[in-house]
């Protein structure tokens, strides 16, 4: 209903996930936020920061094997 009630709203459905996506899936979650802001042009709004700490901890979640 939220996403029904908030123009230009975008919903994404992961499968097999619960309540904590960025904890059960964070490669998806990742992945979503990245095309979102790679697709959006909102890149140049985010410090490069944020950005590199993003790709990061894909790659820790990826090593400690939560993906």
């Amino acid at each position: 209903k939220l996403h029904q009630d908030i123009p230009n709203s975008i919903l994404h459905m992961i499968p097999d996930c619960g309540h904590v996506p960025h904890i059960e899936k964070p490669n998806a979650v990742a992945s979503l936020i990245l095309d979102f802001v790679c697709k959006k042009g909102t890149w140049k709004l985010i410090p490069l920061f944020f950005l590199k700490l993003l790709i990061v901890l894909c790659h820790i979640s990826v090593v400690m094997g939560y993906e």
